[in-house]
């Protein structure tokens, strides 16, 4: 494509005033800084109708605050309801619309006798997330099928990806770039670490920012950093829908599916539906923390070349720094461009062997089998329901595996930012004795106790080894949380140490044992022989005469008990209520319940 520049200064706001006041067709419209005003003067300056495709609804419900001559197409808005508007006199039509709700225009445009594809213009806003989201919203594609139909269209966003389509060619297309005449780049704290929750709760305690501004991709991390921040209170979410359901059941406070400023608190996040084209319009400069956790949601990966400079554009009144705080895994696997165009060649020739054999097998079993067995190559993800080759979709998986390499060493994250252009770039990199992985480990091992018991008690070594590799606070609220995970251990470990809970096998009822002697020894109170016996045989537990009589034994010798008479089975009814039995073919006892 054919590429012209736009040189604008530092007085040049708005696109609309004096630059560029009406939007040619057939570009791809690179606007270069968000905030620069092309949708403002598609609805207010441009005489035309319009058609403006907008990623989500917050995008729509903003503009329609801003600007009361336009319609909103989305959820909720139905085909009688565009008809209505359209029918009102008026000079220029313009239609905000999501992706999903486009149908519906192109219907009520029919309906009263318009014509769709001449007499509209068709802007597609913030053209980046068809590409970015088209593996998880199938829907963004779904205007494409009528876009090069439209005599005038066009794409925009601060931030394109150029697609791969071949119709862009075939229609002329050309790329226009807003290029400014000064320095626009951004400051940006980039932290990679290991230790996400601590380096968030660092530069949480560094600023004296009343307001702070997180966007992360991962509901669960959102309240992951809640939760550890103790912050209830003082947090505000905002998230689509379903996300805004998921936390609420699990009973998360102020989660709102819209953008206001007396809904955000202290700290305010952010998921992916705000990451672009909304608007947030303070009366304050926020702080802006960005954060990328891969071991706990792998998808919270931030494009520096995107998605993190459409965050700072949000806030349209200017913000006072922003950080990004980002893990790294060096066994990300990623592919080159190169090496998914030669994956390509290949699935593609086995996909299409696999449709002719079906084009020309007439026997219904054959054709059943090769229909799923087309469904299994890798390439079937890149085909449209009509056959056709699915453009975005391969730019997706181009940009995805992209991404993912920044994100595999920590040099190749700082090259990315400095490579944009968008940012001077203040780096550092801070490894921790324990983080993100062993913060993992101990969220997740949830089935087996004894592995969670014994890697709970390896963490609480490495912090107490290094304990003077902590600030206080990150030390203390590393203890505080082992504690609520499991206060047992903490006291058995502080207690006895890692070298003994090894040694007695993380048995609990011989840590609970050893913790009891520990005890009697220091402190001697007359009753640790007792405890001992009850921590030892459980309620409803059948015991051997000779094992009782052997346990019963020891514990004398251990709590240094004096022995009057010969110690036998019968020595634990003064403990217990006892039921004669059998276990296997060995006389027994069964444990009814405690005497005392």
């Amino acid at each position: 494509m054919n590429t012209q520049d736009i040189y604008i200064t530092k007085e040049d706001k708005y696109l609309s005033l004096n630059v560029l006041p009406i939007i040619p067709s057939n570009v791809i419209l690179n606007k270069t800084l968000p905030g620069l005003g092309a949708t403002y003067s598609e609805i207010e300056v441009a005489k035309r109708h319009s058609i403006i495709i907008e990623p989500n609804v917050p995008v729509i419900l903003g503009k329609k605050e801003q600007h009361k001559n336009i319609l909103g197409v989305y959820e909720g808005v139905y085909t009688s309801d565009i008809v209505s508007y359209l029918k009102i006199p008026c000079k220029y039509y313009k239609i905000l619309t999501t992706p999903e709700s486009f149908h519906k225009v192109k219907k009520a445009i029919v309906q009263v006798g318009l014509n769709l594809y001449t007499d509209f213009f068709l802007l597609y806003d913030e053209c980046q997330r068809i590409i970015q989201d088209v593996e998880y919203r199938a829907a963004m594609t779904f205007p494409m099928e009528d876009f090069f139909k439209f005599t005038n269209k066009a794409f925009v966003s601060a931030t394109p990806i150029i697609p791969k389509d071949p119709s862009f060619d075939a229609n002329k297309f050309s790329i226009i770039n807003i290029v400014p005449q000064y320095d626009y780049r951004e400051k940006i704290n980039l932290i990679t670490t290991n230790d996400i929750l601590g380096r968030i709760r660092e530069v949480i305690r560094k600023t004296d920012n009343e307001h702070i501004c997180f966007f992360l991709n991962s509901t669960d991390t959102i309240q992951a950093i809640i939760k550890s921040l103790r912050i209830e209170n003082e947090s505000s979410i905002f998230c689509a829908k379903e996300s805004k359901i998921k936390l609420e059941a699990r009973n998360m406070k102020n989660v709102y599916e819209m953008v206001t400023p007396s809904r955000m608190k202290k700290f305010s996040f952010f998921t992916s539906r705000f990451f672009a084209a909304v608007d947030i319009l303070l009366d304050y400069k926020p702080d802006v923390i960005l954060v990328t956790d891969l071991f706990y949601a792998e998808h919270s990966m931030l494009d520096p070349y995107t998605e993190s400079i459409q965050i700072i554009g949000r806030f349209r009144h200017g913000i006072r720094q922003v950080t990004h705080i980002s893990n790294i895994n060096k066994y990300l696997i990623f592919k080159t461009e190169e090496e998914i165009c030669t994956s390509l060649i290949g699935w593609r020739e086995a996909y299409r062997s696999l449709q002719t054999l079906y084009n020309n097998t007439t026997n219904p079993d054959s054709r059943f089998l090769l229909m799923e067995a087309m469904k299994l190559v890798s390439y079937n993800r890149f085909i449209n329901p009509d056959g056709t080759e699915n453009f975005y979709a391969i730019d997706n998986y181009i940009d995805e595996e992209t991404i993912k390499s920044y994100y595999s060493d920590y040099e190749e994250l700082l090259y990315a930012y400095m490579h944009s252009q968008f940012f001077f770039v203040n780096h550092i990199h801070i490894e921790m004795p324990l983080g993100d992985i062993e913060r993992l480990k101990r969220e997740r091992n949830t089935v087996n106790q004894k592995d969670l018991r014994k890697e709970l008690i390896r963490q609480l070594s490495i912090l107490e080894t290094e304990k003077d590799s902590f600030p206080l606070d990150e030390y203390e609220q590393l203890r505080r949380e082992f504690l609520l995970e499991d206060p047992f251990i903490v006291k058995a470990y502080d207690l006895l140490g890692k070298e003994t809970l090894e040694e007695l096998n993380y048995s609990e009822k011989q840590i609970k044992e050893e913790m009891i002697k520990r005890d009697f020894f220091k402190n001697r109170k007359g009753l640790e022989f007792m405890e001992a016996v009850f921590n030892f045989f459980d309620v409803g537990e059948k015991y051997t005469l000779e094992s009782i009589k052997e346990n019963m034994i020891r514990l004398h010798k251990d709590f240094e008990v004096p022995v009057k008479w010969k110690p036998t089975a019968k020595r634990i009814n003064d403990f217990f209520v006892t039921q004669e039995c059998y276990k296997g073919k060995q006389r027994a006892l069964k444990i009814v319940r405690r005497l005392i």
